[in-house]
């Protein structure tokens, strides 16, 4: 599975798509896939363009909602009948 992106790469993709370069051109200098930018862009977009650190909280509260509940709860303490 490939890793997401960081943000200090999404924040090359902000710089670079303001400054109008495509996503062929941002995927080529950031070693990725265009598939990874186009998916990127308008996944974690604003409602007034793409910004790197709005675009990593919206990634990282998307991941924290998909993960499972027992990855995201405290272990649970065992019950008397469980204990030595």
């Amino acid at each position: 599975m490939a890793s997401r992106p960081t943000l200090e790469e999404r924040e090359v993709i902000a710089h670079k798509h303001r400054a109008g370069k495509t996503q062929t051109r941002i995927a080529q200098r950031l070693g990725r896939s265009k598939s990874t930018i186009s998916r990127e862009l308008p996944r974690n977009r604003s409602c007034n363009g793409y910004w790197a650190v709005a675009a990593q909280r919206k990634a990282e509260r998307r991941r924290i909602m998909t993960m499972p509940a027992a990855a995201t709860s405290a272990p649970k303490r065992a019950s008397a009948s469980q204990r030595p």
